[in-house]
């Protein structure tokens, strides 16, 4: 059986997922963790080199090329594991409803299959148009969406 010092796995990058914090500026989705890691629900941090767009324009982060090319054979796929194992950690706010639809003074349940992770929080949306807008004006929408919730 081959035995390894917790140095060398550090030099050689094995342990870069018991990192708490990125290693450097945020720069992608995620704070810079790499997304096929996090699609196998595994947190591990990145420096960003390794990168790409997704489909909605952000910098999606690998831990190395073949994390990069795994993605690329099912990006959606990928993206949407990645995204439900981010959120995981975080309850669904407004009970799962609609952020956007509640901001809209209308109560639209979710299965939280597309949403946002903000604050600590996870926003569920209805559709992809509900989350484009949220996304316009984020903190406005979870204003007014905060406001109608809170008057049940």
């Amino acid at each position: 059986m081959l035995r390894y010092s917790i140095a060398s796995l550090v030099a050689a990058g094995l342990l870069s997922a018991c990192a708490t914090t990125p290693p450097g500026p945020v720069r992608g989705e995620f704070w810079n963790q790499c997304t096929t890691g996090l699609a196998m629900g595994q947190h591990i941090y990145t420096d960003c080199s390794i990168n790409t767009k997704g489909p909605d324009g952000k910098t999606l982060c690998f831990g190395n090329q073949a994390a990069k090319d795994a993605y690329a054979k099912d990006p959606a796929g990928t993206l949407a594991k990645a995204k439900q194992f981010w959120n995981a950690g975080l309850a669904p706010e407004f009970g799962g409803m609609c952020a956007t639809g509640l901001a809209l003074g209308k109560k639209i349940p979710t299965d939280c299959s597309l949403s946002e992770g903000a604050n600590g929080k996870a926003y569920c949306f209805g559709n992809k148009e509900a989350r484009e807008m949220y996304l316009k004006d984020p903190a406005g929408t979870l204003q007014k969406a905060k406001d109608f919730f809170s008057k049940g």
